[in-house]
């Protein structure tokens, strides 16, 4: 599951242009952020528990299986 993070597109040109940076490219910087932003995907705190409880389970079953064919 992916999580939205919310990015201010005018406080970000704002502050490239307090930089010195040209409105224009200030404009592109942004855009281009942002749509990369938009195509990443981020694991929330939730996924991250949901795949340790996952992971936990098939521990607990492969070490069971080695027991059993230790026996």
């Amino acid at each position: 599951m992916a999580t939205a993070i919310t990015f201010d597109t005018r406080q970000f040109i704002s502050t490239l242009r307090s930089a010195g940076v040209e409105e224009k490219q200030a404009e592109a910087f942004s855009n281009a952020f942002a749509n990369a932003q938009n195509e990443s995907e981020l694991a929330t705190k939730s996924d991250i528990r949901n795949l340790e409880t996952k992971t936990d389970a098939f521990r607990a079953e492969i070490k069971a299986e080695i027991g059993a064919n230790e026996q």
